[in-house]
This record gives C-alpha cells, structure tokens and sequence, in this order.
C-alpha cells in the first residue's frame, strides 16, 4: 500500500512540473465535507489539487486526500488502513475582475485500496472564489455539494452532502 501511496504522490507532482509550457497552480484545502468524519471515519486534514490551464477559463485538475488510517482494539491486536483518493476535475472560470475569479467546479474521485474488495467515488460540483494577494498567491474558497457512494458484496450506500473548503493556491 505505502508503494500505490508514494507513486501516485510521485505521478501528480512529475506531471505538475513536467508540464513546461502550461500554467501550473497546486492548491491545499482542509476536508470540511459535513459528514466526512461520519461517512469515512477518520479522514486526513487536507486535500492536495495540481491545476492545469488549458486555456483563459478552463483548468484541468488533478485530486489526491483522504489519506485515513483506522484503529481497531480487538483484544492485544490493532489494525491499520490507509486510504487513497485521488481523482481528476476541472475549473471553469466564469467571472474575471483585477484580483478576483471566481468559477464553477467538478471532480470525480475514488478510493485505492488494495486490503478491501470495496468500492468507493465521489462526484463533487460547486463554485468557488480565488482571491490573488499577487502573482503567485491566493486565497480560495469553495462551496457546494459532494455525492458520496460506497459498495461492497452487501450493499449499495449512497449519500449526498455538503461542503465548504477554505485553502491557499500557489501559481507557478
């Protein structure tokens, strides 16, 4: 699991910086999705988005978070996960003034683990806000809806919430 954990980690930088010629931005966001401690447990505390503008008003995204370890007392024996989503989205901006953007979002995300046969996406939209302090910074915020679904052999569970995220973004 830590070798799927470090090469996805190595992939989403190595196309960040690899991608000479685009506009490359990376953005860290808490994970405040309302029920995410409910729905996943014990979730990690940010989410890590490589951003690549293809052009004026449109950016590719790459998703990674949700890195979650669970402990288990059972007896003298404790258990360990980890947890991976990464994923891929886009920004469409649709507002563009001085310091100021602000742009529709979506993205779909899934769960790599390979101790669990189970199943697990996420399909988030929103919108969101970029506040630029200068050419290499900015404050960001995001609002919207998250649509969570899990699968194993028994069952089907499908859960709709929200979120807001409040992060910095980086422009290279």
């Amino acid at each position: 699991m830590k070798r799927i954990v470090l090469l996805s980690l190595l992939l989403v930088f190595l196309s960040a910086f690899g991608a000479a010629a685009a506009n490359v931005n990376v953005t860290i966001v808490p994970n405040n999705t309302a029920a995410a401690a409910f729905f996943l447990g014990n979730p990690s505390a940010f989410a890590l988005e490589v951003g690549f503008a293809v052009s004026p008003q449109l950016e590719l995204v790459g998703r990674l978070w949700g890195i979650t370890e669970y402990f288990q007392d059972e007896g003298e024996e404790a258990e360990r996960s980890h947890k991976l989503y990464p994923g891929f989205g886009f920004r469409y901006n649709v507002w563009s003034r001085e310091q100021l953007t602000a742009y529709g979002l979506g993205s779909f995300s899934w769960l790599v683990d390979s101790d669990s046969s189970d199943k697990e996406n996420y399909l988030k939209g929103g919108l969101g806000v970029a506040y630029r302090f200068n050419e290499n910074y900015a404050l960001v915020g995001e609002a919207g809806v998250q649509r969570a679904t899990s699968e194993d052999e028994e069952y089907i569970e499908k859960t709709t919430f929200s979120y807001a995220d409040l992060g910095v973004r980086v422009y290279f």
